[in-house]
């Protein structure tokens, strides 16, 4: 995921309306569904009624209960390591579990807000003026930096809105690879400039023109067009959360990659103390945080992420049977899930996680920069079958396109039937159509209906459960089509950082990735993972896993985000999905749920922003 989105990695602008999640996903398609057909019996998707039922029975607890107790060590169990510890890259959702409690970004996620950040490290909402090009934020007073990450002398200075400007400033750097700095803050005045002054001198942070400090409060984004909706939740994302020059530019100067992350200093009620690369990340209190100065309560007195736990199922275990522990990057899943629903049921929560998980072609390489070779291996594919290896219904709905339920533009989109019409026939049936499937692969120039010749393609995936078995039905799905997969696995980090992420090394097949919103709107759901900007803004921590660069899409995308009307911006993110769709870059195979683990001893407070537990607001009883 997003690393999202993130990886796993989206957010809904302060003045669009939502639906509350819990109705939209009792909603129906918008659209009619003639045309629409699916093989065996089975529906295309949960219905709506079913969806909510599960959710149901397994409510996620937003909210820090009344009388909460303060102190003790919270362990939590991970898989793998962070994607980037440093705030400036990191853009995965279980990285945001540590950056929510450490980082202040001008904006936040209370665990209950879905709809709209709230301000964080801002004093108050901003104020937008000329028609929506320039943002004012006025940051709080008197906040200041934890001891610093490796130890040393620390930074004594308070934050100021100068820290804010070159946060933003060095997402720009190579050794800072920034997965959505170039596309959100695409039409702040001065971006292309300060771009061509890094290629220059790729050591020291470029001046964004259009981002300034009048004083050490106060911080102005002017924009060149009226896209203030999008940029003030992306602000909410961790690049935001300051950062001083003065400490950290000897960082930044370092080649290939900032050293920072491995220095940094926090500005939130916890800091990082110790980071250990494929071992652990350790958080204490911060002692230069002032209770109280934001909306974060911060219970627990010390928190471990203990990394290193591929046998998952093993892990989910030791939490449900153990004390103080909730999961991290891993889910209850498949025989775990079920064992948990069934034997431990006040113990799990399940979450809309607010995105999908996909199989993603690699459109620029053959064979799969063919369109009717991508349509065949979609529409011979079983996503039931995929989504049983996540543990069937109580995993998520069956997905039929890329925006989830309670996104804006997921009605208008086709809901949970999808988009209608013949030339939708490829993923309107959820547990394959091999005649079908066939049928495309004769449009592709193989006259068998299956692939003959050079049929080897490489596939990149993580090798533990549940990934591996995503990988291991998709392997067999695209073998039943002539093809034969080279199936790599390798630790999920790894399966980002070096292959699937990284345009130059990205196989044929990334069975393992998917979208988790970055706000609430259809932009935040598919403009990353889809527009062609993102291909070339970050060869090197790329979210376009289909590396898709459709022009008309292009151009589709690229004015959307400027359409305020809450009602005509979901109708054209819909629209834009459903174009997407057509060019078939990936097989949409779950809109999915977390669904989180914790000890009996825990009270976890789930954070509806990236769907995992809030550890600024999780206690121990």
């Amino acid at each position: 995921m997003r690393s999202r989105s993130r990886l796993l990695g989206v957010f809904l602008p302060g003045l669009l309306a939502v639906v509350s999640i819990g109705l939209a996903a009792c909603g129906s398609s918008s659209k009619t569904t003639s045309g629409s057909g699916s093989s065996s019996g089975s529906s295309s998707s949960s219905s709506g009624s079913a969806v909510s039922a599960e959710l149901a029975k397994f409510p996620a607890q937003v909210h820090a209960p009344a009388g909460a107790k303060k102190g003790g060590t919270l362990t939590v169990l991970a898989n793998a390591d962070v994607d980037y510890i440093d705030p400036g890259a990191a853009y995965y959702q279980p990285t945001y579990t540590v950056d929510l409690a450490v980082d202040s970004p001008l904006m936040g996620w209370p665990p209950a807000d879905t709809a709209a950040p709230q301000p964080l490290l801002a004093s108050a909402q901003p104020a937008v003026t000329d028609g929506g090009k320039t943002i004012t934020f006025k940051i709080k007073p008197n906040i200041h930096y934890s001891p610093p990450l490796g130890g040393g002398a620390g930074w004594s200075k308070p934050v100021v809105s100068q820290d804010v400007k070159y946060a933003i400033e060095r997402g720009l750097l190579p050794g800072v690879p920034n997965g959505y700095l170039t596309l959100y803050f695409a039409d702040v005045q001065g971006l292309a400039a300060a771009q061509a002054a890094v290629k220059k001198d790729p050591k020291k942070a470029p001046n964004i023109s259009g981002i300034t400090t009048p004083d050490s409060s106060t911080i102005v984004f002017k924009l060149s067009k009226p896209s203030a909706i999008g940029l003030i939740d992306a602000l909410s994302l961790p690049l935001s959360s300051p950062v001083p020059e003065g400490y950290a530019a000897t960082f930044d100067s370092k080649t290939p990659s900032s050293t920072y992350g491995e220095h940094q200093i926090d500005v939130g009620p916890y800091y990082i103390s110790n980071y250990s690369p494929g071992k652990q990340i350790v958080l204490l209190r911060n002692p230069n945080y002032t209770a109280g100065s934001d909306f974060r309560p911060a219970y627990l007195d010390k928190v471990v992420i203990q990394q290193g736990f591929s046998d998952t199922n093993s892990a989910v275990s030791k939490i449900l049977t153990g004390s103080d522990m909730v999961n991290f990057d891993f889910s209850a899943t498949g025989q775990s899930l079920k064992v948990a629903a069934t034997q431990y049921p006040k113990q799990l929560s399940l979450s809309p996680g607010g995105g999908n998980r996909y199989i993603a072609f690699n459109t620029t390489k053959p064979p799969f920069n063919n369109i009717n070779a991508r349509k065949a291996v979609i529409a011979a594919s079983n996503r039931v079958a995929l989504r049983d290896t996540r543990g069937g219904a109580l995993a998520g709905g069956l997905a039929t396109h890329f925006i989830p339920p309670g996104i804006p533009g997921f009605q208008q989109a086709g809901g949970d039937a999808g988009p209608s019409g013949s030339q939708y026939d490829f993923i309107q049936h959820p547990t394959g159509d091999l005649s079908l499937a066939e049928s495309y692969m004769k449009k592709a120039g193989y006259s068998s209906g299956k692939c003959t010749g050079n049929c080897t393609i490489t596939m990149v995936a993580t090798n533990v459960p549940p990934g591996s078995d995503t990988a291991q039905v998709a392997k067999a799905q695209l073998s039943q089509l002539g093809f034969t997969v080279q199936l790599h696995p390798v630790e999920q980090a790894v399966m980002y950082t070096k292959f699937c992420s990284v345009v130059a090394n990205e196989p044929n097949v990334c069975p393992n990735v998917g979208w988790i919103k970055d706000f609430n709107d259809g932009q935040a759901m598919i403009d990353i993972p889809f527009n062609g900007a993102t291909v070339t803004g970050s060869p090197t921590n790329n979210s376009n896993w289909p590396q898709l660069n459709d022009p008309t899409i292009n151009t589709a995308l690229n004015s959307a985000k400027y359409i305020t009307n809450p009602a005509q911006r979901a109708a054209e993110y819909g629209r834009i999905d459903d174009m997407v769709m057509a060019l078939a870059p990936a097989i949409p195979w779950i809109w999915d749920y977390n669904s989180n683990v914790a000890s009996k001893d825990v009270v976890p407070v789930i954070n509806q922003f990236n769907a995992l537990t809030d550890l600024s607001f999780t206690s121990l009883k």
